[in-house]
C-alpha cells in the first residue's frame, strides 16, 4: 500500500533546487525495515509556495497517536519501541545521517498482517 502525502516544508523556502535534489536523493536511497520508505518525490509550486509531493509507505499513524488510542490497537511494549527505533537510528548513522528531531511524532506505526512495525520518519535530515 502507498500513501500519497503532501509535504510543505519551511526548509524549501530557503533551499535552492540543488539542495532539495540532494536531500531527495539521500532519502530515496534509504532501505531498512525501521525506516519509512519513500517511493517517489516531486517538487512542485502552488501559489508561489514550494512543496514536495511524496509517495511513501502506508502507516497507521505516529507513535504518539497510536499510544493514545491504545484501546483500539494492540499494545506496543517499551522494549519493542526502543529496539526498533534504535535499529532505525543505527541504520541512519551507518549512512552518515543524523536525525534532528527524533520524537514520538516522527516514529510511524505500520500494521502489516497483524505485525506491528515501527518506522522512523525522515524529513530533511541529511
Amino acid at each position: 500500500y502507498y500513501l500519497y502525502y503532501h509535504f510543505i516544508a519551511e526548509a524549501l523556502n530557503g533551499a535552492n533546487d540543488d539542495e532539495i535534489d540532494h536531500e531527495i536523493s539521500i532519502l530515496h536511497e534509504l532501505h531498512h525495515e525501521n525506516i519509512v520508505h519513500y517511493y517517489r518525490f516531486k517538487p512542485a509550486t502552488l501559489n508561489e509556495l514550494r512543496y514536495i509531493e511524496i509517495v511513501m509507505c502506508l502507516c497507521e499513524g505516529n507513535l504518539e497517536d497510536y499510544q493514545c488510542a491504545k484501546d483500539n490497537f494492540p499494545r506496543i511494549s517499551d522494549d519493542k519501541i526502543i529496539r526498533e527505533t534504535m535499529a532505525g537510528v543505527e541504520y541512519l548513522h551507518s549512512k552518515g545521517i543524523i536525525h534532528k528531531d527524533l520524537s514520538p511524532q516522527n516514529i510511524l506505526v505500520s500494521n502489516e498482517e497483524n505485525v506491528v512495525k515501527l518506522r522512523v520518519l525522515n524529513r530533511w535530515l541529511a
